[in-house]
């Protein structure tokens, strides 16, 4: 609905989404279950969690294990935010360019 959740500063120990995930299955409450996580470098990053009891579990990790931290995914994803990062900063130029005249 238009809402995100933000942390409340950058960096600093166990902060982030990946650390909560790492942490999930550590928690006493949570470790009945075997849980796999995956993780695909694409498009600001994908990352699954399964519970590995799961009948379904078997085909989900074939499915997605090709992709857990693919090199080459992560070598395009790298190249796409570099060329976004560039274009802003271009962006950026082109309006203080306009601004100054």
């Amino acid at each position: 609905m238009g809402h995100f959740a933000r942390a409340q500063h950058e960096g600093g120990p166990r902060n982030g989404l990946l650390a909560a995930i790492e942490d999930f299955p550590e928690e006493k409450h949570h470790s009945v279950r075997e849980l796999g996580f995956a993780e695909m470098p694409a498009v600001f990053g994908l990352g699954v969690l399964l519970d590995l009891d799961a009948d379904w579990s078997v085909h989900a990790a074939e499915s997605i294990l090709p992709y857990h931290n693919n090199k080459q995914l992560r070598t395009i994803e790298d190249n796409r935010l570099q060329n976004y990062l560039r274009m802003i900063e271009l962006q950026g130029a082109a309006l203080q360019h306009n601004l100054a005249a």
